[in-house]
């Protein structure tokens, strides 16, 4: 079985970043938010006669557009915070397989890619840091079936232990692990 699908991440992170992200000094200046989900690919495998096994790639993206006609000197473009997980995946059905309700378990490594963007007068930088650690993943759902393939929405909360407390970067100092929670649309065929 193949597993895809988007949705819209909701992203727990840890105070310092979540005081940045929503200061009003930096709210005043965003032109732009974009947060999505996808997962890209799901391979299963039956196990049992309503349980699914297998592995699963997933991607969301936090990215920051800063209006830079209202800085001055010191000049933001873009915060990019992006999340990656690898992970071997259980998809369990209620009643039967492929139809109704839904609980998944998913554990793995994980990644967090914090990318930032800016002019300081006529230089152009970035600060570009990239974390690993071990994430999971809980989930319930609902499935429907079209007989070869099933339409899946589901609501799953993550777990993410990355460590960027060693970064330079002084609003990660307390980043040790951060949360989602995704809501997602798929399909399964």
């Amino acid at each position: 079985y193949y597993y895809f699908k988007m949705g819209y991440p909701k992203f727990f992170y840890p105070d310092k970043l979540t005081d940045f992200l929503t200061n009003d000094d930096i709210t005043n200046i965003i032109s732009k938010r974009e947060q999505y989900n996808i997962g890209l690919v799901g391979i299963y495998f039956h196990l049992g006669e309503k349980r699914i096994f297998g592995a699963n790639y997933e991607y969301s993206a936090d990215k920051i557009i800063y209006d830079t006609a209202l800085q001055t000197s010191f000049i933001a473009k873009e915060l990019a915070l992006h999340h990656y997980f690898i992970s071997l995946s259980m998809l369990s059905f209620i009643n039967e397989f492929g139809n109704g309700p839904f609980y998944s378990i998913d554990i793995g490594p994980s990644w967090f890619r914090y990318y930032y963007t800016y002019k300081d007068g006529d230089y152009d930088g970035d600060t570009d840091i990239m974390e690993s650690g071990f994430g999971s993943k809980v989930g319930i759902g609902y499935a429907y079936s079209l007989g070869g393939s099933r339409i899946m929405a589901s609501a799953n909360m993550y777990f993410n232990f990355i460590d960027l407390s060693e970064s330079t970067v002084s609003i990660l100092e307390d980043f040790t692990k951060y949360n989602m929670l995704k809501i997602n649309l798929g399909m399964l065929f």
